[in-house]
């Protein structure tokens, strides 16, 4: 497994992000990074992070079965979230996660 450094060199090489857009989040003892997106009113998992939440048992909720848009445009319906702790320094909350298993990736592809 890839460290937090390489994961973010490899963001910054291919899509051309600033080191500041990506902070480093844990699922247990999963390692991930995560995009800040102070622009976004939701949180959201996408597949991978899903998986590992599987696997880890983590209890999931029924959402109020919405549908947002993305910034790439991308129509989705949330069916599922999780409420998930997190921490910050000494201050500790959950926050509520929207699963989506289907969320869109970043092309590395040109389309020329």
């Amino acid at each position: 497994m890839e460290s937090d450094e390489e994961i973010l060199e490899y963001l910054v090489i291919m899509f051309r992000i600033t080191p500041a857009t990506y902070f480093c989040i844990f699922i247990g003892k999963h390692s991930l990074p995560a995009l800040m997106d102070s622009g976004s009113n939701l949180t959201l998992f996408g597949d991978r992070r899903i998986e590992i939440v599987q696997r880890l048992g983590l209890l999931t909720n029924p959402a109020e079965n919405f549908r947002i848009c993305t910034a790439n445009g991308q129509v989705a319906r949330i069916r599922v979230e999780i409420e998930l702790p997190y921490q910050l320094r000494d201050a500790s909350r959950e926050i509520t996660v929207c699963l989506l298993p289907k969320l869109a990736r970043v092309s590395t592809k040109n389309n020329a």
